[in-house]
């Protein structure tokens, strides 16, 4: 709760966490990623999200019949 990116979106769910204050989060385990998490001082840090397509389920995209 209360994580935002400068551009002020907050954490989506199925959002997948990329990278955590430069430490690449990619291959972890659940538990590794929890205790990298746990690790982080107060405050602000960087995390880089990858989100899957902001595109409704059921509505066709550009160009699909």
């Amino acid at each position: 709760p209360g994580l935002a990116s400068e551009q002020s979106d907050t954490v989506q769910p199925g959002d997948e966490i990329v990278h955590l204050a430069g430490t690449a989060m990619q291959g972890l385990t659940r538990f590794e990623a929890w205790n990298i998490i746990k690790a982080l001082p107060d405050g602000p840090v960087t995390i880089v999200l990858r989100r899957k397509s902001l595109q409704s389920k059921g509505t066709p995209a550009a160009g699909d019949p």
